[in-house]
């Protein structure tokens, strides 16, 4: 199985913090990618109800990377600043594959409840970048 090195500090801090996510994204055998180059977030209405599409695209090392998703963090409490974490997963391949830098996307749909949500932070295995809501979408720093 293909390995990254996670190089992403808040990463690091994020998955030093007691609770359920580290183990959850482990179990499944996904993995952070490489990178998260662009984040893009809009509001939605279902039923009454404020949803939000959070849309990561990002790089991969090799070919054969399968069901890329965000993972939400599990949070005790909202967190104070309003910015919600997630990870951007995806399984790496099993068996041989090409050593190709390749793109890879991921959507969720995110209710917040009564909670307020500001933004959303995304993670990779080298990056995070934030977005608040209203500012549309953000790319990394080249």
């Amino acid at each position: 199985m293909a390995s990254l090195e996670i190089k992403n500090k808040d990463l690091t801090a994020l998955l030093e913090k007691d609770g359920p996510f580290p183990a959850e994204f482990a179990q499944h055998g996904s993995v952070p990618v490489m990178s998260v180059d662009h984040v893009q977030i809009s509001e939605e209405i279902f039923g009454g109800t404020v949803h939000y599409v959070i849309t990561a695209t990002g790089k991969v090392p090799t070919t054969g990377w399968t069901r890329p998703h965000l993972q939400s963090y599990i949070y005790v409490q909202p967190p104070p600043d309003g910015i919600w974490d997630f990870l951007f997963l995806a399984t790496p391949p099993s068996g041989l594959a090409g050593d190709v830098v390749l793109p890879i996307t991921a959507t969720t749909l995110f209710r917040a409840g009564s909670f307020k949500l500001k933004g959303v932070r995304v993670h990779s295995a080298s990056n995070s970048i934030t977005v608040k809501i209203g500012k549309g979408s953000s790319h990394a720093a080249a």
